[in-house]
């Protein structure tokens, strides 16, 4: 039962963690893309994820299922002299639904209509996680090159999201393994963090540049080697192409430890979309990514598991980014 627990924990969290990137006509002038914010601005983004999980347990063959979709608000709250923007970022809406093969069920789960009621281990974990994430908020102050120079309220944030679950252990394993990928302090670390990573200098269609950022540091590395290339531009509206490679872990990381159970994740995948920016704000208005991962989570011996466990695992979807209308 631990190992299932800790197993759903980890695809909630995958797909959590996992949450964040064709026009006609062209043109041959250069653009400086970055951004260029102004107070009093509202962006609103839905961003909805499909992803499917696949992975042996003890010769038995387990598919997960979800389709995920998060409404956020961004609020400029004031850019200075120095061109910082200073963004607020609300969480409107959450909902979830899926299924899992074996132990069977389908979930749902709706942030607006929560089921208080809901049995299946799934939906009663999402339900935990996310009841108080309605409303919740964080602060983030951006560069017009989209680096982040700070960020409040986000620590708090993911401490109110695990603190409703009713497994105080696993919340805490959880919220630790979350602020591994996804801290105040990492998101700083990044070059771009959770905004597009603009080019230096203007450029042409067709012209390339690269983002390479680290997540999680020496606990669960993530390397992300992303490359980007102006494909089109019209009505206002730039076309990227987005391909990135990334790494997950590795033999020599260090281990993760959950209810007692210590493991290793080696993951690696690809993902390949387009994303689409605002020429005159440099905001994300839309895009659409697909995934591949694979790999393997190794369990050591443990008193549930005496000789150990690995866990093949492949985790495909999809991820696309819409814009919605906020007052």
């Amino acid at each position: 039962m631990k190992t299932h627990k800790l197993l759903i924990g980890l695809v909630v969290l995958l797909s959590v963690i996992s949450v964040g990137s064709d026009c006609f006509a062209a043109a041959v002038d250069k653009i400086d893309l970055k951004l260029n914010l102004t107070a009093g601005q509202k962006f609103g983004s839905k961003t909805t994820v499909y992803q499917k999980t696949s992975q042996t347990v003890m010769e038995q063959a387990i598919a997960t299922t979800q389709d995920i979709t998060i409404e956020i608000v961004s609020e400029v709250l004031a850019v200075d002299a120095e061109n910082i923007a200073t963004v607020k970022t609300t969480y409107k809406s959450f909902n979830a639904k899926g299924s899992v093969s074996s132990p069977g069920g389908s979930f749902e789960y709706d942030s607006a209509n929560p089921d208080e009621s809901a049995e299946n281990p799934q939906a009663v974990m999402m339900s935990q996680m996310f009841k108080n994430m309605s409303g919740a908020e964080f602060v983030v102050k951006l560069s017009n090159k989209g680096e982040i120079v700070a960020i409040e309220g986000f620590d708090k944030m993911l401490e109110k999201m695990f603190s409703a679950m009713e497994d105080p252990e696993l919340a805490k394993a959880m919220g630790d393994m979350m602020k591994n990928f996804m801290s105040e302090d990492k998101l700083k670390e990044m070059n771009s963090g959770m905004f597009a990573a603009f080019p230096d200098g203007a450029v042409s269609i067709g012209d390339m540049w690269d983002d390479i950022i680290s997540l999680g540091g020496a606990d669960m590395p993530i390397d992300v080697d992303t490359t980007y290339m102006l494909k089109e531009r019209k009505d206002g509206t730039a076309v990227l192409g987005v391909t990135s490679k990334m790494d997950m872990g590795n033999e020599d990381s260090k281990l993760i430890e959950i209810e007692g159970m210590k493991m290793n994740m080696q993951l690696t995948g690809t993902q390949n979309g387009t994303m689409k920016l605002d020429e005159a704000t440099g905001w994300v208005i839309g895009g659409e990514t697909t995934m591949s991962f694979s790999g393997s989570v190794k369990l050591l011996p443990n008193e549930h598991m005496p000789e150990g466990m690995t866990i093949p695992m492949t985790i495909e979807g999809t991820t696309k980014i819409e814009p919605f209308d906020v007052e």
